[in-house]
């Protein structure tokens, strides 16, 4: 299965390569990540986003909104 943006994603990878002494490390902290979130993996994640406690950190103009996050 692919997405939209990929191969836009791939890209920019390319540009952050990790150090091969590294990979080990950073595949094992993948994998785990991967068994916290669950089968639906990162698209399955959810966050509560409340505008009002962020009030102090954003322009009002988005403090005052409702986006349909639950």
């Amino acid at each position: 299965m692919s997405y939209p943006y990929d191969s836009q994603a791939s890209e920019e990878a390319e540009l952050f390569k990790i150090k091969s002494e590294a990979a080990d490390s950073v595949a094992a902290a993948v994998e785990d990540t991967r068994r916290c979130l669950g089968p639906p993996g990162v698209r399955g994640h959810k966050i509560k986003y409340d505008p009002p406690k962020w009030g102090a950190l954003l322009p009002a103009s988005l403090t005052n909104c409702d986006l349909g996050f639950p």
